[in-house]
């Protein structure tokens, strides 16, 4: 029979064995607990940087939004003053008291007959001796300032320079926005 010193080596290496295979189980489940750990902070990491570099961009979109608006309320405010004194000084000018006189005596071949010319508020004492040369007095004054009004019964024909003044604005304005979106596609 087995003695029992060589019973309890046997059951001593059995159990050392069986220790030191769960020892390089635990250590390897260690080890690839600690490298999914790894991996799952390299992924957070990750995230975190895409997650911070859409932050960045949706900040510099913002800003870029935010210039943009502030750029285009500049240029209308720069085309408008722009546009108001171009057209004062065109006021001021010889050339409006032509414009306006071209401007009556195409009424007068489109209106044909008689009738009542109707000046704007700023426009009467030009107005009054244009329409002195053709023989015609004006009648009154219109409701805008700038231009003058023809009436015949229910026929009229207006002249009404501010909003042609407007239009031309908004039109120059519109040719504008084309070309700096023109430019800015060709970056």
């Amino acid at each position: 029979m087995e003695s029992i010193r060589s019973i309890i080596e046997r059951e001593k290496n059995m159990a050392l064995e069986t220790l030191s295979r769960a020892l390089d189980d635990s250590l390897k489940i260690i080890e690839d607990k600690k490298n999914e750990a790894f991996k799952e902070g390299q992924k957070i990491i990750e995230e975190a940087k895409k997650s911070s570099e859409k932050e960045r961009l949706i900040r510099t979109s913002q800003q870029e939004l935010e210039g943009k608006r502030i750029l285009s309320t500049k240029e209308d405010e720069l085309l408008e003053k722009l546009i108001s004194e171009a057209y004062k000084e065109f006021l001021e000018s010889d050339n409006y008291g032509i414009i306006l006189e071209k401007m009556f005596s195409k009424g007068l071949k489109d209106m044909g007959g008689s009738f009542e010319v109707y000046a704007g508020k700023l426009d009467q004492e030009k107005l009054t001796m244009i329409a002195r040369k053709y023989g015609i007095e004006v009648s009154g004054v219109t409701d805008f300032e700038r231009g003058f009004s023809f009436k015949k019964g229910d026929e009229s024909i207006t002249y009404d320079l501010d909003r042609m003044l407007n239009d031309i604005k908004r039109e120059l304005k519109r040719m504008i926005i084309n070309k700096v979106n023109e430019i800015e596609n060709k970056r």
